[in-house]
């Protein structure tokens, strides 16, 4: 049985994003201004009000956060142990198979990351119904770049490792008989062009996949620009800058990977990667231990899934205590403005 990483990987969807919502200490709020000698008691509430939501936003925080460090190293460790593995005349192009099914659930992973993104970049520009700060939206959006170009890391570690079949010379491809007579193609080559046509074929949809979203951020620069060209905000167009330099830099970076996959120099130790094994050189297996890794998959993929549950739903809890503490800090805000003013 070949994995099916569809529901493995998809572990990640919600679950490695997550550490995208993390807060910085300051919770992305915007310090009230130091309170006059005699507090309003108006505004003495409203602070004690705004620091217990700050420590509900904190402890839901740190919950998403322990679950998602945990999905990721189960993630990272399912990777790493691909791309030490090769297959073997016994396996056949069992392991070959899981990781051309892992790195399309790694790009589905990226997909649904991107989604996320453009859905808070989005409301950072023309709010709607997602009513957090500005800083909590960039920093949602920055941790998902993070997660973004560690999926694209982890592609290029387990494409690197796809076996290159040996080269058989013409004389040996063939078995014969006692007197010559070609009885037909061996095994050891049929098994060379097996691993050799999965390995061409996934390293060309990778190579295709990264020269697609070269064109698609060159696509979105020009969008940005135009919104650019017609901005006076100056918060909207520090914004607008700021992504049209980093998406300049993710197509220096793709186009560097594109010739790195090409040429079989992609990067194999991700960030965050305990990996300790030769991607160039990783270790054939035979079915069996293909067959255990399956299973041990398998179990994997059960876990996660139940860890992508909970992290669903502390998600939309702690979407909720942020809006609630944008309106807090709002009011807080307001009545120290008003007080400040007063006669």
């Amino acid at each position: 049985m070949s994995i099916d990483l569809t529901p493995t990987l998809r572990f990640a969807l919600p679950a490695l994003f997550v550490a995208a919502l993390a807060l910085p200490p300051a919770l992305g709020q915007t310090p009230a201004a130091p309170a006059p000698a005699t507090l309003d008691p108006q505004i003495a509430m409203l602070q004690q009000h705004v620091a217990l939501q700050e420590e509900k936003v904190r402890a839901l925080t740190a919950d998403m956060i322990a679950i998602d460090q945990g999905v990721e190293r189960e993630v990272t460790r399912m990777v790493d142990d691909l791309a030490a593995l090769s297959d073997s005349d016994d396996s056949d192009t069992k392991i070959a198979t899981q990781k051309r099914e892992t790195i399309a659930a790694l790009k589905r992973c990226i997909d649904f990351y991107r989604k996320l993104r453009e859905e808070r970049k989005a409301q950072l520009l023309h709010p709607t119904y997602l009513n957090v700060s500005d800083e909590d939206l960039k920093q949602d959006m920055a941790r998902l770049d993070e997660r973004t170009e560690a999926r694209v890391e982890q592609i290029l570690q387990v494409t690197e490792s796809l076996a290159q079949a040996p080269e058989i010379a013409r004389a040996d491809r063939y078995e014969t008989a006692e007197n010559g007579r070609r009885l037909g193609l061996t095994d050891a080559y049929r098994q060379s062009e097996r691993l050799h046509q999965n390995s061409e074929t996934t390293v060309n949809k990778v190579s295709e996949g990264l020269e697609k979203d070269k064109a698609r951020l060159t696509a979105e620069n020009a969008r940005l620009n135009q919104q650019l060209s017609m901005t006076r905000d100056p918060d909207t167009v520090e914004f607008l800058k700021s992504s049209i330099a980093w998406n300049e830099e993710l197509i220096v970076r793709r186009t560097e990977q594109a010739a790195a996959v090409t040429s079989g120099t992609a990067t194999t130790s991700p960030a965050g990667s305990d990996y300790a094994g030769n991607a160039k050189d990783p270790q054939p297996v035979t079915r069996k231990a293909a067959n255990e890794l399956d299973r041990e998959f398998d179990a994997a993929r059960l876990d996660i899934k139940a860890q992508y549950q909970k992290l669903l739903t502390l998600k939309t809890r702690r979407d909720q205590e942020r809006a609630q503490l944008k309106r807090l800090n709002d009011k807080l805000a307001s009545a120290t403005a008003a007080q400040a003013s007063a006669p």
